[in-house]
């Protein structure tokens, strides 16, 4: 090995490079210069494995420190970063549910202490329901234009702005004005879920939308439960203060860059390559050039107007007129369901004294239930097949005898216990009215749409009708409201043309005859 050796200046250079001057000029006068070129070989050897054991000792420590970073930065996996991201908006979205558990039980009282009526609660209702019908379409061209993320990012802020606002005012109009905008700038879930579709894989967005909407009705529920205490303890600006923290914390979430740039990054040169042929990709940079020249308001009234347009060409007046009592059976059973969950804190404050804390609670539990059920719904569904007229009659009238129980329950417990099958009741009849079919020229047609519109449309005016007969008959009016309704609603139900139960109703009539 010695033989086939060349000594060369820039071998002297990586030998004093590895050692210290001084220890490399003692050892060059110990060694003559025969066997300086064997010495020089054994030298390096032993260099080169000095460089695998210790680095620390040859090299600055600029170039360490940079080498380690490297290092690190190359060890944070693709999979790494996506559980970072993921986190996050799992976390972002439960502190915005528990901003808003914190503050909607509290607010329709906060309406009567500053002297407003039942009615001007009710007008408060309505606008809330239609901010949220319209916060959709507002929160796509947002999203056309900016991007989901920094949507959410000015959206959460905006929302902050709402929420130390709402403490602050002591006018109703103020605070109907204020609380608006919130609903209509408030769409974190939706935001979220399509925040991770754009940098997870595909087989992941079903767990992911599950995951967050659990996260939601997780932060809901802790802040339903907590503003009732801190509301009695201190006060209404103190919970709203509190609200605001919680959202400046989702607020700064979102500021981590380093776990969204790199996989948003890595998402556009897959579409790019995934695009194929130049030509998409010039007109897919054309398409949002254009969208960037249009404003977030252009957008959103487009996207308004075609909502709009398609509702009414897919309203059918002759459907409708031979359908009459299948649209008035789904116009009372969204009445009632509507004045119960806009109005129910009525019943626990005249049947049970409750307080805020109580009323938190309940709103909790309800929340919690809810989402079990849903969740459990195809087990539900397929155990109360509506296929046969027994399963059927079974299904309302216990959605009747539930709803009955939380209007006359004689203890609050009972009235908890009471919710639970009435929810399980509704979830199966708003299956039942989502797509229903009827005959047209010897085809079925599906009406849901038509019937989704039409209860949409209930959900807005209804609340504020109904708050005028709240003032002069409170929680009597609440009673006939919601149980009148539902009665009546069983009584239209055989005349429907709604498939299954059409022929189950002449088999019936037939094996009796």
């Amino acid at each position: 090995m010695s033989n086939n050796f060349h000594c060369c200046p820039s071998d002297y250079k990586q030998v004093l490079l590895l050692y210290p001057y001084k220890s490399y000029r003692e050892s060059k006068t110990e060694c003559n210069e025969e066997e300086h070129v064997g010495d020089f070989e054994s030298r390096v050897v032993r260099a080169s494995d000095k460089i695998n054991s210790d680095k620390a000792r040859s090299y600055p420590s600029n170039i360490i420190v940079k080498s380690r970073t490297k290092k690190r930065r190359a060890t944070a996996t693709i999979d790494e970063m996506r559980a970072a991201a993921r986190h996050i908006i799992y976390s972002v979205s439960f502190l915005d549910s528990l901003c808003f558990g914190l503050i909607v039980p509290l607010l329709t009282p906060r309406i009567l202490s500053l002297g407003g009526s039942h009615t001007v609660a009710g007008i408060f209702i309505s606008l809330q329901i239609l901010c949220q019908l319209l916060s959709v379409p507002l929160i796509n061209s947002f999203s056309k234009k900016f991007g989901y993320k920094s949507s959410l990012q000015k959206m959460l802020l905006i929302n902050l702005i709402t929420l130390y606002l709402l403490g602050l005012t002591e006018s109703c109009f103020n605070l109907i004005l204020i609380r608006s905008i919130y609903s209509l700038t408030n769409q974190t879930v939706y935001l979220c879920i399509n925040i991770l579709k754009e940098i997870m894989p595909k087989e992941e967005h079903f767990n992911i939308a599950n995951t967050l909407h659990a996260s939601s009705v997780g932060g809901f529920v802790v802040g339903a439960v907590s503003g009732g205490y801190l509301f009695e303890l201190y006060g209404f600006w103190e919970v709203c203060l509190v609200s605001c923290g919680f959202n400046f914390g989702a607020i700064v979430l979102l500021k981590n860059r380093n776990a969204f740039k790199p996989l948003q990054q890595m998402q556009e040169k897959d579409d790019k390559s995934s695009s194929g042929t130049k030509e998409s990709i010039s007109e897919s940079t054309t398409k949002r050039s254009i969208i960037k020249k249009s404003s977030v308001l252009d957008e959103f009234v487009d996207e308004v107007y075609i909502n709009i347009a398609s509702a009414v060409v897919n309203f059918d007046s002759d459907v409708f007129s031979n359908q009459l009592f299948l649209f008035l059976s789904h116009f009372l059973f969204t009445l009632s369901g509507t004045i119960f969950f806009t109005k129910y804190p009525i019943l626990l404050k005249v049947n049970y004294n409750a307080s805020a804390v109580i009323i938190g609670y309940t709103v909790a539990y309800q929340r919690m239930i809810i989402f079990v059920v849903n969740f459990t719904s195809g087990f539900i569904k397929s155990y109360f097949s509506l296929d046969k007229i027994d399963n059927i009659v079974n299904v309302f009238f216990m959605l009747n005898i539930g709803f009955i129980g939380l209007c006359f329950a004689p203890l609050y417990e009972i009235y908890l216990l009471c919710f639970i099958p009435m929810i399980v009741a509704k979830t199966i009849v708003n299956d039942f009215w989502r797509s229903p079919t009827v005959v047209v020229e010897n085809k079925r047609e599906s009406i849901g749409e038509t019937l989704d519109v039409l209860g949409k449309l209930t959900e807005v005016i209804i609340p504020s009708i109904f708050g005028v007969f709240c003032d002069m008959y409170l929680e009597l009016a609440l009673q006939v409201f919601v149980l009148v309704p539902l009665m009546t609603m069983l009584i239209f139900l055989p005349f429907t043309d709604r498939g299954p139960l059409k022929d189950s109703v002449k088999t019936k009539v037939k094996k009796n005859d």
